[in-house]
């Protein structure tokens, strides 16, 4: 759009002036009836010359007239449809007040907006306070609408003029599971100003209308975005709507865990939950129930009465395999959607863990460690095979893979092991003697396969080490916390394998000369998910070059060693099922027939397609809403696959922020007008309704001029 100035008027389309040419049309015509005139003389025109002659000049100056209506009413036009205004200096600008508005609204929609007094949530009221700001706007007036959240999300981001539309949007917009990024939202409402301000030039007042609850979380940033505020009053008026309560009281279901590793049909699982509360809840306990499956399996009292935070403890033995909807419930609240939280477990016959032996035997006592009493209903499943038959074997069935002391990879081997580990299981790896460690860092710690979470280097000198578990501060070694007995520091150690971590690496357990001797990593997967080990010791006592390099597989420590390394590796593919709004899920088909198809449903019952990747992977990114998810794929019928989706618990605090703590820029705006003229807005007074009203005056009055004429010269 190009803005034409003549002084003192402004064409925001001054390509509509051609249309001004048509004016010319009534002045052609005219001049063509007149060429067209013949002479005839007969009795009768005598008389009629002589009475024409009589009133010649009165006739001219109608006919004149006439023309002059019909040029106007087609240059009126042109103009109009040139966008015309008026620069406000002007004198005309002064008497004129039909002048538009841009309103930016702004709605909270993180979830503390669903807070409900008398049955209404704050974010009812929001969108009616917005409806009255549009319906007290005036005709030409245009809207832009924006909820904020995590991100930010710009319902309309062009000016819209008509209301009704506005309305609509507004009538459909929904909460967010989700908090809401103040930082962010201020830049989508400054690149909306620039857009009208760029593309809609007429719209020379603006106005950003906040409506929020002034949540702490929310605005406790507001302090350090004062410059981008300032930023935005030198292009539109602020204006703040509090919807807020002052002192509010909520209690919430913080967290829940499930205590072991993964679930078995032989063993009850164990899940913690933690509640807390934010003011006065008054007396009397807090219900806690738990649903597996929809079915109401369990329920305690807790007490928060004398305290902010307490705990339930809950257990279950789950009779049928597949993935469970574990939900937790507290008695509903004025904040009912932090009344719930949902864990999904997946539960097993058993725990299938493949041991691949690199030598003979090397796998012996691994298998062992796994499965001491070797019951016939243990939760854990080894079964060791040579590294020859890897690539051969169907490893779907296998949580977690153990590699015993592999001297080196094919790359046929390291493709397996890969692959393995990108559908979120487990993978550990004992160092032996004989490992090649180019082999290792080429074929499995590379930059484009980046699998490993440490550089093999070279084996230690012979010395007498000892572990240093460093205040058993890492989970994997946190059991062995006051156990003397468990053998962990009196472990005979003479030789090692030198490792060089990750930087996103953790270490487990250290050596006591400063070396890592087991660390975790998340291999190529998402950070923090520790889904593939190293130790940095054999697994079996002989090894090639005869010589013991550690007692470690026939000590004590041994056993809760491995059996916490299991359990910390394979928690990566429960950690893929259970995640927080707004993060993704993921995964892998199994079939590798691209005519399997797939498709997830959200918890408000709404499916959609997923697509899918040439190495049948997949990725779903609309988790807004917090619940359960169901992946439905098209050869596996007879179960779902399910996601647990949780929020983030701090907007669950509804302390509200002071007045004092928020920029004054938020307050300065007039309060029975809440716009002004933009600096950086070309000022002008809008006359296309004007000219549009002329047009319409001068057609009406053309028929009636022409007539009127017409009889007179008759």
């Amino acid at each position: 759009m190009e803005l034409l100035a003549v002084s003192p008027f402004l064409f925001s389309s001054a390509g509509m002036l051609a249309w001004g040419l048509a004016a010319a049309a009534p002045i052609l015509i005219h001049l063509w009836n007149r060429r067209r005139h013949r002479e005839t003389n007969w009795a009768a025109m005598h008389y009629l010359i002589a009475a024409m002659k009589k009133n010649s000049r009165r006739i001219q100056i109608e006919q004149l007239l006439l023309l002059i209506v019909r040029c106007a009413i087609m240059l009126l036009f042109a103009l109009a449809l040139a966008d015309i205004s008026c620069s406000s200096g002007s004198p005309l600008a002064a008497s004129a007040t039909l002048d538009a508005r841009h309103t930016v609204i702004v709605i909270d929609g993180s979830y503390s907006m669903d807070y409900r007094e008398n049955g209404r949530s704050r974010f009812d009221r929001a969108k009616e306070e917005a409806r009255h700001l549009i319906e007290a706007t005036s005709q030409g007036d245009a809207h832009t609408l924006v909820r904020m959240g995590e991100p930010p999300l710009v319902v309309i981001g062009d000016p819209a003029y008509d209301a009704g539309d506005v309305m609509q949007e507004i009538d459909a917009l929904q909460i967010a599971d989700s908090g809401a990024n103040l930082e962010a939202t201020l830049a989508e409402v400054e690149k909306i100003l620039d857009g009208a301000n760029e593309n809609h030039p007429r719209l020379s007042r603006s106005r950003v209308v906040f409506l929020s609850d002034l949540q702490k979380t929310t605005w406790e940033s507001a302090s350090a975005a004062t410059a981008r505020l300032d930023q935005l009053a030198t292009k539109s008026s602020l204006s703040l709507i509090d919807l807020g309560q002052p002192t509010t009281s909520n209690a919430f279901i913080e967290n829940v865990r499930m205590v072991e590793p993964f679930a078995t049909l032989a063993a009850p699982s164990t899940f913690e939950v933690d509640v807390r509360r934010q003011g006065d809840l008054g007396a009397g306990g807090e219900s806690v129930r738990m649903f597996v499956d929809d079915t109401l399996v369990g329920q305690q009292l807790i007490d928060l009465s004398s305290s902010e935070a307490a705990a339930a403890q809950f257990s279950h033995r789950f009779e049928k395999e597949g993935d469970h909807a574990v939900e937790f419930r507290l008695d509903d609240d004025p904040l009912p959607i932090d009344d719930h939280r949902w864990i999904v477990a997946a539960a097993k016959d058993q725990v299938r863990v493949l041991c691949v032996a690199g030598s003979p035997g090397a796998a012996k006592f691994l298998k062992f460690a796994l499965r001491p009493d070797d019951a016939a209903d243990a939760a854990i499943a080894p079964e060791v095979i040579n590294q020859s038959a890897l690539v051969e074997i169907d490893l779907a069935p296998f949580a977690a893979i153990f590699v015993a002391d592999a001297a080196r990879f094919t790359p046929q081997e390291a493709g397996v092991l890969t692959e393995f580990a990108e559908t979120g299981k487990g993978l550990a790896f004992f160092l032996g003697p004989d490992a090649d460690a180019e082999n290792y860092n080429r074929l499995l710690g590379s930059a484009e396969r980046p699998l490993l979470p440490v550089k093999l280097e070279t084996p230690s000198g012979e010395g007498d080490y000892r572990f240093d578990p460093r205040g058993y501060e890492h989970p994997l070694v946190e059991p062995f916390r006051g156990q003397q007995g468990g053998g962990l520091l009196s472990t005979p150690i003479w030789r090692y394998f030198r490792v060089q971590r990750n930087e996103t690496a953790r270490v487990a357990l250290w050596l006591d000369n400063g070396d890592p001797a087991i660390v975790l990593g998340s291999g190529n997967q998402s950070e923090g998910v520790d889904s593939v080990a190293v130790i940095a010791l054999p697994a079996a006592i002989t090894t090639g070059s005869g010589q013991p390099w550690s007692a470690l597989p026939t000590w004590p420590s041994f056993p809760p060693l491995v059996q916490e390394t299991l359990a910390q590796i394979v928690r990566g593919e429960s950690d893929r099922q259970n995640v927080l709004v707004g993060q993704v899920l993921q995964g892998r088909l199994t079939a590798s027939s691209s005519a399997v198809t797939a498709a997830i449903t959200t918890p408000r019952k709404e499916t959609q397609r997923l697509g899918r990747l040439p190495d049948g992977s997949w990725a779903f990114d609309e988790t807004e809403v917090s619940g359960v998810y169901r992946l439905q794929v098209s050869d596996r019928a007879d179960a779902d696959a399910l996601f647990a989706v949780n929020l983030r618990t701090a907007e669950s605090d509804l302390t509200q922020v002071s007045r004092e703590d928020l920029p004054p820029v938020l307050f300065e705006a007039s309060t029975d007008e809440g716009a002004f003229l933009a600096t950086g807005i070309v000022e002008g007074i809008p006359l296309f309704r004007m000219l549009l009203i002329a047009v319409l005056t001068l057609l009406l009055l053309e028929p009636i001029l022409a007539w009127k004429f017409g009889s007179a010269a008759l």
